[in-house]
């Protein structure tokens, strides 16, 4: 673990507001399965599609869009430990956080939270989106290595990543105020980057240009080879946390809450599943809540097959009356009419189905 005077610097740059996280692959490590490997499984009976060592895959026609589908279902799972030590970085003072990862779970723990953030991501050679200034208040969480909503902005094979890097030499598609900010931060901690991986170091090549000098740097993962460790100690002056990454977490969850660091609705009563999905029905958030409800009984509820067809039919007549309305060949009393019915429908599934199991 760190040493009392670094420890004193960690807390003090994260009390001012001087603090970047960066969350990375490693983050999704399960039982010493690597995301890779989870990634792999999940893609298991699609033809044309090959992973390589690196963790960047090859596909052929269509199987491009096929493995997507397969990765977004991937990422919408409900990965328990990753909340835990999600919930645990969002209760931090932290006005930037970098995901290098293309999935929203820390922008759902904000919103289930009711935390005040804002959300952009990167998109190759695009213009950078408006950002605002970023504060403990309203932190921004940037996902660097785009967003599973958006296959053209994520970096799944070669091809993507060589872009990605055009992208951001050229330097018109990342915000300027992200760059200020990172420039301006005394204190970064890296939280399950795959060092290990070359276009890792090729990337915080690029990003170090952005960083201050002075700044500390620290890294925790679940376990450091040594000659990577060495690398990112000479060349990027990253000091490696020999701990694992929950251990590093609730440590410095600890820590902060000692300082009294933590922010005040972390301290309140933790609503259940039930009670964040009924909030999520009434803030007419349908589609996102259908696939999270759809990802939760599948991994959790297995054997509950009649629930799992209800949540995929509800889906489905979701996504076909949102295709009508976007088409305009539904009438708008229809539309509302079909909507609210839909609408019902979840709210009697969450009663029925979700309520007595006590989530």
């Amino acid at each position: 673990m760190l040493k009392p005077q670094e420890w004193d610097s960690v807390l003090d740059n994260i009390q001012s507001g001087s603090t970047v996280v960066c969350l990375g692959a490693e983050l999704f490590t399960q039982g010493g399965s690597t995301i890779y490997q989870q990634i792999e499984h999940q893609l298991e009976n699609l033809d044309h599609v090959h992973l390589y060592t690196d963790g960047l895959f090859h596909f052929r026609g269509s199987a491009d869009m096929t493995s997507f589908t397969r990765i977004k279902q991937f990422y919408q799972k409900d990965f328990l430990e990753l909340n835990q030590i999600l919930e645990k970085l969002a209760s931090l003072p932290i006005p930037v956080f970098i995901n290098t990862n293309p999935d929203l779970a820390l922008r759902k723990i904000f919103q289930n939270s009711g935390l005040s953030h804002q959300y952009s991501y990167h998109h190759p050679n695009k213009p950078a989106a408006e950002l605002k200034e970023p504060s403990v208040q309203e932190p921004l969480i940037y996902n660097l290595l785009g967003d599973i909503d958006h296959r053209e902005s994520m970096v799944l094979t070669h091809e993507d990543l060589f872009g990605f890097l055009e992208s951001v030499m050229e330097g018109r598609s990342i915000s300027r105020l992200l760059k200020e900010r990172i420039n301006a931060s005394y204190n970064f901690i890296f939280i399950g980057l795959p060092f290990d991986k070359w276009y890792m170091k090729v990337l915080l090549h690029f990003l170090q240009k952005d960083v201050n000098k002075r700044a500390l740097k620290f890294a925790a993962n679940h376990a450091f080879d040594v000659d990577v460790q060495s690398f990112v100690i000479e060349e990027f002056k990253i000091t490696c946390v020999p701990v694992k990454i929950a251990d590093f977490v609730e440590e410095l969850h600890r820590k902060c809450g000692e300082a009294n660091l933590l922010k005040t609705p972390f301290s309140a009563p933790k609503l259940t599943h039930y009670q964040l999905w009924i909030n999520r029905v009434k803030a007419d958030e349908l589609g996102d809540l259908l696939d999270d409800l759809v990802a939760f009984f599948t991994q959790n509820q297995s054997s509950d097959m009649d629930s799992q067809n209800q949540l995929v039919h509800l889906n489905g007549r979701l996504a076909a009356l949102e295709r009508m309305v976007g088409k305009g060949t539904i009438a708008n009393d229809d539309a509302v009419l079909q909507r609210n019915q839909i609408r019902d429908t979840i709210l009697e599934f969450l009663n029925e189905k979700v309520r007595p199991l006590n989530l």
